[in-house]
């Protein structure tokens, strides 16, 4: 295996390096918090054609990456062919109904974000572990 490759495979694989080594269970709480409001704020802002989708690249796992960017391309071709003239004014304006979180491991949290966007309510489930000394999104379903 050449260099490149060891590179791509150990980015996939969490190293369990928290960015806070010392951090409490609260403080890692509120990071996991900020966190996930924020993907989902640029998730539905890239969805909505209003972000870049590669913005969402530093918070993501590769394969959850390939996937948000696949769809954002589909929702883009969508909204090119269906209302090729108009554009939304200004950011999806969301409301954070709910966010539950959850330590399953010392390097790993799942979370539940429940959100209003300008068309509809969503939820979102993710899966944030510690890599490289940051946290991940390395697993991400959007409903």
């Amino acid at each position: 295996m050449g260099a490149r490759e060891l590179n791509a495979t150990s980015e996939l694989k969490p190293d369990g390096r928290a960015p806070v080594p010392l951090a409490s269970e609260r403080e890692e709480q509120r990071q996991i918090t900020a966190i996930s409001r924020m993907v989902c704020q640029a998730m539905a802002e890239t969805f909505a054609g209003l972000r870049p989708v590669h913005q969402m690249q530093r918070w993501l796992d590769g394969e959850i990456y390939q996937k948000v960017s696949r769809r954002a391309a589909l929702l883009a071709r969508h909204r090119q062919r269906f209302s090729p003239g108009q554009h939304r004014n200004g950011p999806a304006q969301l409301v954070f109904r709910s966010i539950r979180t959850q330590q399953v491991s010392p390097s790993a949290w799942e979370v539940c974000v429940i959100f209003t966007d300008n068309q509809r309510t969503r939820a979102c489930a993710l899966r944030c572990e510690a890599h490289r000394a940051r946290w991940r999104i390395t697993a991400l379903e959007l409903g």
